[in-house]
């Protein structure tokens, strides 16, 4: 009778073993397809931030090349207005509506600066936001392998201690067999 519930009891340190080892592994595998979806996430985060820098940087590219020709267009403007002063007859009215377009242009390149140093800002936001992306993701990742080594850990404890119980068991056993024998 006793040698019957102890090897019940041995099948059922055999389930309880295999039980956490199905747990260790399912656990395990929880963790890796979290950092999978973490890292697949921030991957698809690194591309979308890529993509806004590029944008910013060819919007910038457009601005400068805009700011350029306005800039040409205010020399132009400013070497005519030096060649009607030379010139003074009656180019009052001409000289008022060139000074009043040479404001204009200069309102506009002084606005086109004004937009590039803010495009500039957010490029360099753009850039910060990423670094410190990849540093959460960092973080994470050293986060989830801690997590996979202390469920591997703990999972091996167990069954070592559960592989302890079944040779305590099994000596147990083969005490009574030897002790019902003799």
């Amino acid at each position: 009778a006793v040698e019957a519930e102890l090897q019940t009891k041995l099948r059922q340190l055999e389930k309880d073993i295999e039980s956490a080892k199905a747990a260790a592994a399912e656990a395990t595998k929880a963790k890796i397809e979290e950092a999978k979806a973490a890292e697949a996430m921030v991957a698809n985060l690194k591309k979308e931030i890529e993509k806004e820098v590029a944008l910013r940087t060819e919007v910038m590219k457009g601005k400068e090349m805009l700011e350029a020709s306005f800039q040409g267009k205010v020399d132009q403007l400013q070497l005519e207005q030096k060649q009607i002063s030379t010139t003074r007859a009656s180019a009052d009215k001409e000289i008022a509506a060139k000074n009043q377009e040479l404001k204009k242009m200069e309102k506009i390149v002084a606005e086109l600066r004004s937009s590039i140093d803010r495009e500039a800002k957010l490029k360099d936001e753009a850039l910060r936001s990423n670094a410190e992306l990849e540093r959460t993701l960092q973080k994470k990742t050293e986060e989830l392998k801690k997590e996979i080594s202390s469920v591997n850990s703990n999972a091996e404890k167990t069954i070592q201690s559960k592989n302890d119980e079944i040779k305590e068991m099994a000596n147990r056993i083969d005490k009574l067999s030897k002790h019902a024998s003799a």
